[in-house]
């Protein structure tokens, strides 16, 4: 499950009861790699504001018309419901499905030459499965758009340096330029002599 974060609007938390429900947090979790709060009934929560050795989390369900204003309140290994409650239902699964979207994009990023959809398949096969579990091609999605962001830009000319680390180790380059140099074809060949030719490159674009 790929969480956003709630707004930092702030927003009074009244603590009432200690919980008895167990809490987990999971690490680099949203959307923008923050830890996410998860409890046994499956309501997820992002950080909302910290403050003197307190973390104050809001629920994460958004939408266009309705934020979840349920706060936990938490310091140390302590957490207090606020005084708002959920107006909708919880997620089964929550913990489970966090963790596999963040592994899943985690791996891609590691393994820049592997398929993001066979490191989906991977690592679902790893994890029990969980109610609404994300199809292989969401998560193969979320993998590649991860991946993509430390993606160097595509070249808008012929005069471009390129980077090294985004080419397999084993694959040895051509570059050749055609006609009025206009136009290029980069050339990829292993040492056992196979090769993919790309399309040429005009203007930043492939043909």
């Amino acid at each position: 499950m790929e969480v956003e974060e709630p707004s930092l609007v702030d927003e009074p938390v009244q603590a009432v009861a200690n919980v008895a429900a167990e809490f987990q947090i999971i690490p680099r979790a949203t959307t923008r790699g923050r830890p996410l709060l998860v409890n046994a009934k499956g309501y997820s929560y992002g950080i909302h504001r910290e403050r003197s050795g307190v973390t104050h989390w809001q629920c994460t369900r958004r939408g266009k018309n309705f934020n979840c204003q349920a706060m936990v309140r938490q310091e140390g290994d302590k957490f207090m419901k606020g005084g708002q409650v959920h107006h909708h239902a919880a997620d089964t699964g929550t913990a489970a499905k966090a963790k596999l979207v963040r592994d899943v994009k985690e791996e891609a990023v590691l393994n820049p030459f592997q398929s993001a959809y066979t490191i989906a398949e991977r690592l679902v096969t790893q994890v029990e499965r969980v109610p609404n579990q994300r199809p292989i091609d969401y998560l193969g999605r979320i993998g590649n758009r991860r991946r993509q962001q430390g993606r160097p830009n595509h070249p808008k000319t012929l005069h471009f340096q390129l980077d090294m680390e985004h080419v397999p180790t084993e694959f040895e380059l051509a570059d050749i330029e055609v006609g009025n140099q206009s136009s290029s074809s980069i050339l990829y060949q292993t040492a056992d002599g196979s090769f993919e030719e790309r399309p040429p490159v005009v203007c930043g674009r492939h043909l």
